[in-house]
């Protein structure tokens, strides 16, 4: 096991340690936000204007045409700007048109969709800022555009209204899409004498969260502290109440429930669904009730189901939980299939580059879900690629696909790391994880490019850890880790702590679970448990306990308090460990 201690090690304030450790530095203030940290909408580029022309829109009674982009975060702000104008500003005259497949902004059969219709305003949530020649093909044709994006400018766009926080001096460029809306939507109360935005932000916090922005930005973490308290929307709480197992507190849960149990059954149906699902999901958002007929499934304890009611909010919470289930089935086989013909010559590369043109498993919709597992497994960034069809040409192959880095890897930015080898195509999304196209001529140049560069690199697993302790962990370390739970997310990351050298009783060593693929043993008041082993490759099952009655251990892990009636038990839940000895 390999790690690397960051910061002091300082046990006196763990909270401030854990927290200068991920780089917040007035600590004070970020434990204790207010209002004060929110920034004005004005300070965005054109809102003005995309107010002045949403208004003229709505005074001529032309048609608008709201783009719901196919992730979360394009959802929540498409759902909250289609919301509020129907139900504040009162005006009917919108559609919505759902994106088919894996697509984003301005695609193809939008803009098939889009030249049928009476020409009018077209607003693009969470997308658009970089779809030049489509926005310059609809204006000709007579339609205005509105952009309400976060994504970083590639190109110049001068047939649309775009307001993004980051094509100008907003100081807050961690705010995603749905935030972005949320800021057009105070403008709009500003406007029209109201004051309904905060009505949406439960939703804003929803979309922050998903599209995993950095909550180490003021701002954002106080609009997702605020919507996590006020959760009001009703689909929103029935996937609360779907998630009830794995959710301590569907009252009062945390960004990280929100994160591991909420947003991947939205984005399994996003994904995954038929388009008449994610049309209902995304009535389901605009609070579009209904009621429909449902059987439960036979089981011992109800071998008779009767047909129920069953309110469109509790139909999309099952359907979401039933899209999860079946996107996992289908995620493993296709990472199954490639991990069974990949070519371990390969992987002697500093980054994985796949080509699946030719797997049956490996769908368009799960390109990104296949290259994070790949990229875990060989811990090293991954880009998994097919040939792209309709960009390919005889003479000039294209593949596009999808990359995602390694969590802690040897690359911070891995956009950054691609464009600048000025071999790539397009790189559109986040800095770690994105489509990407490349010509196919340029693979192999581009592998040999990032050998070199990182040629003395080991891919190897490093371990960040906040804290380092011997022989045992005290109590008042993992309730103050503990306490401050609701703070952790993608980039304020939990703590990771090593405990070397712990004495462990083998007659105090157990597994559990129906499959026995969990153990845990005790060392004073601290219980240490590790999930999801197999007797073949966990060493712990196979120790001779006719031979040796105690082990070593170096352990690596995550401190929590697991609490359950009037118990409440500190566990450190075990990532890797190593034995030291055996007596």
């Amino acid at each position: 096991m390999n790690y690397i201690l960051i910061g002091d090690n300082c046990t006196k304030n763990v909270k401030h340690t854990i927290l200068k450790n991920r780089g917040i530095k007035d600590i004070d203030k970020y434990l204790n936000l207010s209002s004060k940290v929110l920034h004005n909408y004005s300070l965005l580029d054109n809102i003005n204007d995309g107010v002045n022309l949403l208004k003229e829109t709505i005074n001529n009674n032309t048609p608008i045409y709201i783009i719901v982009d196919c992730d979360l975060d394009g959802y929540t702000s498409a759902s909250i700007i289609y919301h509020y104008i129907i139900n504040n500003i009162k005006y009917n005259n919108i559609k919505y048109v759902l994106q088919e497949g894996k697509k984003h902004g301005l695609s193809e059969e939008v803009m098939k969709i889009l030249k049928s219709k009476d020409k009018g305003l077209i607003i693009l949530p969470d997308a658009g800022t970089n779809d030049n020649e489509q926005c310059e093909e609809l204006s000709n044709i007579g339609f205005k555009i509105l952009i309400l994006d976060h994504h970083k400018k590639t190109n110049e766009n001068n047939f649309a209204i775009i307001i993004n926080n980051q094509t100008c001096d907003y100081p807050n460029k961690n705010l995603c899409g749905v935030g972005i809306v949320y800021k057009f939507l105070q403008a709009l109360d500003d406007e029209y004498w109201l004051s309904n935005a905060d009505d949406y932000i439960d939703l804003v916090a929803l979309g922050n969260i998903s599209d995993v922005m950095d909550l180490r930005e003021c701002e954002t973490k106080y609009l997702v502290d605020i919507g996590l308290k006020n959760i009001l929307h009703p689909l929103f709480i029935a996937l609360l109440k779907k998630q009830s197992f794995s959710i301590k507190n569907i009252d009062n849960p945390t960004i990280i429930d929100i994160s591991f149990y909420i947003t991947p059954l939205i984005n399994a149906l996003i994904r995954i669904g038929s388009q008449d699902e994610k049309n209902m999901l995304f009535k389901a958002l605009l609070k579009e009730y209904d009621e429909f007929e449902y059987t439960p499934r036979k089981s011992k304890n109800n071998p008779n189901p009767t047909t129920i009611m069953e309110s469109i909010y509790d139909r999309v919470a099952r359907l979401c939980y039933n899209a999860k289930s079946e996107q996992s089935t289908i995620q493993k086989k296709a990472v199954e299939e490639i991990v069974n013909v990949y070519d371990e010559s390969n992987n002697l590369n500093s980054i994985c580059f796949i080509n699946v043109s030719k797997f049956e498993n490996v769908t368009e919709e799960i390109t990104g879900l296949v290259a994070i597992k790949i990229a875990s497994q060989y811990n090293k960034p991954c880009l998994i690629l097919r040939k792209d069809k309709k960009k390919s040409i005889k003479e000039n192959i294209i593949f596009s696909g999808s990359a995602r880095n390694v969590n802690d890897g040897f690359i911070d930015d891995l956009q950054l790391e691609l464009k600048e080898s000025n071999l790539f195509e397009e790189l559109i999304g986040h800095s770690n994880a994105f489509g990407v196209s490349i010509k196919k001529e340029n693979v192999p140049l581009a592998i040999n490019y990032f050998n070199e560069k990182y040629s003395n690199i080991s891919n190897q697993k490093i371990y960040r850890v906040d804290f380092v302790f011997e022989n045992n962990i005290d109590y008042k370390t993992i309730k103050d880790i503990y306490s401050i739970q609701h703070l952790f997310s993608g980039f304020l990351k939990e703590p990771i702590i090593m405990i070397n050298n712990i004495n462990v009783d083998l007659l105090g060593f157990n597994t559990f679970g129906d499959s026995k693929k969990h153990w845990k043993f005790q060392n004073d008041v601290v219980e240490y448990i590790k999930f999801n082993v197999s007797e073949e490759s966990d060493e712990m099952f196979n120790i001779d306990t006719f031979t040796y009655s105690n082990v070593i251990l170096n352990v690596i892990g995550k401190a929590t308090i697991n609490k359950y009636g009037n118990k409440a038990i500190p566990q450190i839940i075990v990532e890797d460990y190593e034995i030291i000895s055996k007596e």
